[in-house]
């Protein structure tokens, strides 16, 4: 996956709007800042946009600006490419977008007192357009299709899209504890490791099959050779 726009709405420290626009900063780039700058908080937005928690124990309402009041909106949206798009610039086949609201407790518009607003969750395919500018197509409103459909497309759970996000955020200790199996499993999902098993099962099958090749001729061998000495 390659991040290609993050938009963030009353989100934690950033009250009002916000832009980061992963395209602007290069093949590489470092998050740096005092500690309470927010560096955190756009990995958690990442995180949120996709699958709709937070990393840890923290709750969703624990993303939303303590700046934010009850009258004002919101939320974040996260761009993103997968496959081949990944390894390109701009926009095509391939990308993606999330926009994420969550459940909050809001002024009415009218009369007085609180009213509930439910969470809300949108997922966009980028859809190329032969007449003109491609645009984004809504692909589902549902949260829990929303979801699904991207736990696929990134192959990853929240528990492990969080643990190697954040490995940078004073978790990598968390991850040397782990169990050989369990490392094992977040390394080969964040690299593709599958092409090298299925080598490493073509050279078995072959090694296999030359040895029973190799003990056919060795009875053929043995049976001409008698054959003869008689």
């Amino acid at each position: 996956m390659r991040p290609i726009k993050l938009e963030l709405l009353n989100i934690g420290p950033y009250a009002g709007s916000h832009s980061l626009d992963f395209g602007r900063l290069g093949e590489f780039f470092l998050v740096c800042g005092p500690t309470g700058a927010g560096k955190t908080t756009l990995f958690e937005a990442m995180t949120w946009a996709l699958y709709g928690e937070l990393p840890g124990t923290r709750q969703t309402s624990d993303i939303v600006s303590h700046f934010c009041a009850d009258a004002e909106d919101a939320g974040a949206a996260f761009e993103f490419a997968v496959g081949a798009a990944a390894r390109q610039a701009g926009y095509g086949p391939g990308c993606w977008r999330v926009e994420r609201k969550p459940a909050r407790m809001v002024a009415k518009k009218r009369g007085s007192g609180m009213t509930e607003k439910p969470a809300e969750a949108t997922l966009y395919r980028w859809e190329e357009n032969l007449l003109g500018p491609g645009s984004w197509v809504p692909e589902t409103e549902r949260i829990v299709e929303a979801e699904e459909r991207i736990r696929g497309l990134l192959g990853l759970s929240r528990e492990e899209f969080s643990k190697i996000v954040l490995l940078p955020q004073g978790q990598f200790q968390r991850f040397l504890e782990m169990g050989s199996t369990e490392r094992a499993a977040i390394l080969e999902k964040l690299f593709p490791v599958d092409i090298h098993g299925r080598i490493a099962e073509l050279a078995r099958r072959r090694k296999l099959d030359a040895e029973a090749e190799l003990s056919a001729l060795d009875g053929k061998g043995a049976e001409l050779a008698a054959r003869f000495g008689e």
